[in-house]
């Protein structure tokens, strides 16, 4: 379903005890978590950082899609690797379908800067 484990924040702290204001906070579920945005092939990357929200032992990581067409999937974050930066290329993508995945549930990431550019 749509994702509503993915919602904006104004303020969260990773496990590193960072703070990080307007971001999105993800967890995992056994449920797929996914949110698709019209994009109208505007964009040629996508980019962020993903942070650990809780050292939970799971890890967790972003996929990208253009509709049902994989496209990339960011490096997994977990307690021993907290947070990655991420630049997908996503030219000519109308419909960016972005997929929050983790190995188990109750896993809590932040994802933080995303940014889309032409």
């Amino acid at each position: 379903g749509i994702v509503l484990s993915l919602s904006y924040s104004a303020e969260e702290t990773d496990a590193d005890g960072w703070k990080h204001t307007d971001c999105y906070r993800l967890c995992g579920a056994k449920t797929e978590k996914w949110i698709r945005y019209d994009i109208g092939g505007k964009y040629n990357t996508v980019s962020g950082k993903l942070y650990d929200a809780n050292s939970s032992g799971g890890s967790g990581w972003l996929e990208f899609y253009d509709g049902e067409d994989f496209l990339a999937a960011t490096p997994k974050v977990d307690s021993e690797t907290v947070s990655v930066e991420f630049e997908i290329d996503i030219s000519g993508v109308e419909h960016l379908t972005v997929h929050f995945r983790a190995t188990e549930p109750g896993t809590w990431m932040i994802a933080d800067d995303i940014i889309l550019a032409n």
